[in-house]
């Protein structure tokens, strides 16, 4: 299939940060005095009222992260995939639950090639899987949903953040498979 233009997101897709994950969300939930471990961190952070706590809690994640993307590893192949895409005039995007101060961090420190739109956090009232972030990125571009697809790793949110928007998802598992799978 031939896209107009392709989504991604960041962490685990092209990039690793040197976040630990658990501990992040064990603390965050201590502080919110939230016992069911097994709620989605970012749904708890949706779900918050009080704008001030809210605002607290992503600034210590935004602080977790930029210290986390000092260290980041990019995911091998990503930067070739995105070269093939500009060079077939294909469109690209970056959305992502992490901060765009830390994702412009690493993309800046890895020499990574121009991406044309980059969807941080804190662009968007509701994180994914909402699918605010796809639909404004849809806009931006003027493509139809037909006309894109969504690169991630997470086979749960990810896929639910496109399912619920009618995007086409793609399971990130390596750069040579996605390949093929597009077409480039």
């Amino acid at each position: 299939m031939k896209y107009r233009a392709v989504f991604f997101d960041f962490d685990g897709t092209l990039f690793h940060l040197n976040i630990d994950w658990k501990k992040l969300k064990k603390n965050i939930f201590f502080r919110l005095k939230i016992n069911n471990i097994n709620l989605s961190l970012f749904t708890v952070l949706n779900s918050i009222k009080n704008e001030s706590l809210k605002n607290e809690i992503f600034d210590e994640l935004k602080q977790t992260e930029i210290r986390g993307s000092i260290h980041a590893k990019e995911i091998n192949g990503a930067k070739k995939f995105l070269l093939n895409l500009k060079k077939k005039d294909v469109k690209t995007a970056i959305i992502s639950r992490n901060s765009k101060q830390s994702i412009k961090y690493v993309l800046e420190k890895n020499k990574f090639p121009y991406v044309d739109l980059l969807i941080g956090r804190e662009d968007v009232r509701y994180l994914k899987p909402h699918p605010e972030a796809l639909f404004k990125a849809i806009n931006y571009f003027h493509v139809s949903k037909k006309e894109i697809c969504y690169i991630g790793d997470n086979p749960i949110i990810d896929y639910q953040f496109v399912h619920d928007a009618g995007v086409k998802f793609i399971l990130f598992t390596n750069w040579q498979d996605i390949k093929k799978l597009i077409n480039i």
